[in-house]
């Protein structure tokens, strides 16, 4: 499995009016893809959650599916300053912990972050050029390459059906290598059966005809 990649945004909004912070906000978290990547937006956004800016700023992260962490008071003063949303994760042991260097509180939290299963290598088909194959050429290698008749008596059915199968295929790989191209991942047309299979396969080679005679009849097959 591979690390899952998360998108962090810290936030510092000094207080104030909102101006035009939730428009830049929204620019900004439109500017992530929507990849499925767990997404973390936090920081000291300055808004009290009792106020109607809170009600705008959490109707905005909602739209991006981003759920807020419910914690307590992270201010000395007693107010909910400091805020996390996350999205595509999931949270447990929140808390928050009392600072004696400043006066906003700690915020800490265990994050569950999805598994990523690394991507499936693209499907790959091999097949055999056989209209190449020369069949004499193929007889006089697997004459050759085969034990004498003498020797090849002797071998018990296993042995004798396997000698045969190896040399076959040797044979094949070397005057007709086997050569891969990207496998169709499109399943077959419900239409096509198998006689119009066959069809397009007779009108196919009639075509093939004509382009190497220029012979009207061959034409003529080939237009169907």
């Amino acid at each position: 499995m591979q690390p899952t990649k998360i998108h962090f945004v810290v936030i510092y909004r000094p207080p104030g009016q909102l101006a035009n912070f939730l428009e830049e906000l929204d620019v900004l978290l439109s500017s992530f893809p929507e990849d499925g990547k767990p997404l973390v937006v936090l920081g000291d956004f300055n808004i009290h959650q009792d106020k109607p800016q809170a009600t705008e700023l959490n109707d905005l992260l909602a739209s991006f599916d981003l759920e807020s962490l419910s914690t307590t008071a992270t201010h000395r003063l007693g107010n909910q300053l400091d805020l996390v949303f996350t999205q595509n994760c999931t949270n447990s042991n929140i808390l928050v912990t009392p600072l004696h260097v400043s006066d906003h509180y700690f915020v800490q939290f265990n994050m569950t972050l999805p598994s990523t299963l690394k991507q499936t290598p693209p499907l790959v088909s091999f097949c055999r050029n056989i209209r190449s194959l020369s069949p004499s050429r193929l007889s006089t290698a697997v004459s050759t390459t085969l034990p004498t008749q003498n020797v090849f008596s002797t071998l018990d059915v296993n042995t004798a059906t396997d000698t045969q199968s190896s040399t076959l295929t040797t044979c094949l790989d070397n005057i007709c290598p086997l050569s891969s191209r990207p496998a169709c991942t499109t399943p077959p047309s419900p239409w096509l059966s198998d006689i119009l299979c066959e069809h397009r396969t007779d009108l196919r080679e009639a075509e093939r005809r004509w382009l190497k005679s220029k012979d009207p009849e061959d034409l003529e097959q080939a237009a169907g």
